[in-house]
């Protein structure tokens, strides 16, 4: 398992980070809840925006009857996340304690609450309320939280992944990757559908990634030849640079065995794609294949930017050596 929760890391931490984040906002707050941000006052050291709440998705034991919170933003701070007046917004929010901080502030507008830095603590929603995805999204998170079976949480996962809103959707991928608990339940049937359709998108790479990513940590073999159909069609650095991962993952030391026969058989811009791939295992076979590439001067600009993207000593030192000649 702990191999899993690493190759998620890598994969992710290598692509844009353009998503909300909305879990991780969700899973560190103390109160979430849909409220209509009706206004703000002032005082000497914060905004207070006032928020009438409509619907408690999690909240404190202490707070069972909340129909309103003062959500404090700190005018010697700049915040990317706050309230916006005249909205319906899902906000995450984090408990202040105004008797331990000796801050002067209205009695009637508490409790108070913060904002917190994560993206996505602040969502203003969809006019139809009931029916924003990022809503849906939030209440199976929080359903996971209060003891829904792992297997409905994945199965919902797995639909918004595959078939959901594009703001939610690769959250839900790497939901399922991040927790291997969940990944486990997939069947054969929820991989090859979720293979697929990271097979055939072709715009939203980190999308793609976060997909391939779920079906790679079960070690699904047909992920490899599978994406390589995609290097036709996809040139993105990060895709190519997480095919290669996919590949040690699963084959291990024996990645570039898996590879080659797709680099022999490709030409064109298809060959010098999968063989940035080869370089991207970091395997002792893929620099060797590389090597004598390197030697033979062949796909040259192709082969030194797999040798960067293997990274060991020798690979570099290749590069060097063959410039200075």
């Amino acid at each position: 398992m702990r191999a899993g929760v690493f190759l998620s890391a890598g994969i992710l931490i290598a692509t844009p980070a353009t998503a909300q984040k909305l879990r991780r906002a969700v899973a560190a707050a103390d109160l979430v809840v849909v409220a209509e941000v009706r206004g703000s006052v002032s005082t000497q050291a914060h905004r207070i925006h006032d928020l009438r709440v409509l619907e408690v998705l999690r909240g404190p034991a202490n707070l069972p009857g909340i129909e309103r919170v003062g959500v404090l933003e700190s005018k010697r701070v700049a915040a990317h996340n706050k309230p916006v007046q005249g909205t319906v917004m899902l906000v995450s929010l984090h408990a202040f304690d105004a008797a331990a901080s000796n801050t002067e502030l209205p009695r009637d507008r508490g409790p108070y609450f913060t904002m917190s830095g994560h993206p996505g603590s602040a969502v203003v929603l969809d006019e139809a309320v009931e029916d924003d995805p990022r809503l849906a999204f939030t209440r199976v998170l929080i359903s996971s939280q209060n003891g829904q079976s792992s297997r409905q949480t994945a199965e919902q996962l797995y639909e918004i992944a595959l078939e959901g809103d594009s703001r939610v959707r690769l959250e839900a991928a790497e939901s399922l990757s991040e927790r291997p608990a969940l990944g486990e339940l997939l069947t054969t049937v929820h991989l090859s559908n979720l293979l697929g359709r990271a097979t055939a998108e072709t715009e939203d790479i980190q999308y793609k990634i976060a997909l391939a990513t779920i079906c790679a940590e079960r070690k699904v073999e047909a992920v490899i030849p599978t994406l390589c159909l995609s290097v036709q069609h996809v040139g993105d650095e990060g895709f190519l640079r997480a095919l290669g991962r996919f590949a040690r993952f699963i084959h291990e030391e024996e990645a570039a065995q898996a590879l080659l026969p797709q680099i022999q058989r490709a030409t064109g811009t298809t060959k010098e794609r999968l063989i940035v791939a080869l370089g991207a295992t970091s395997t002792e076979g893929a620099l060797e294949a590389l090597l004598q590439m390197h030697r033979s001067g062949a796909n040259k600009i192709a082969v030194e930017a797999a040798l960067r993207a293997h990274g060991s000593p020798r690979a570099t030192a290749a590069i060097i050596k063959k410039n200075r000649e």
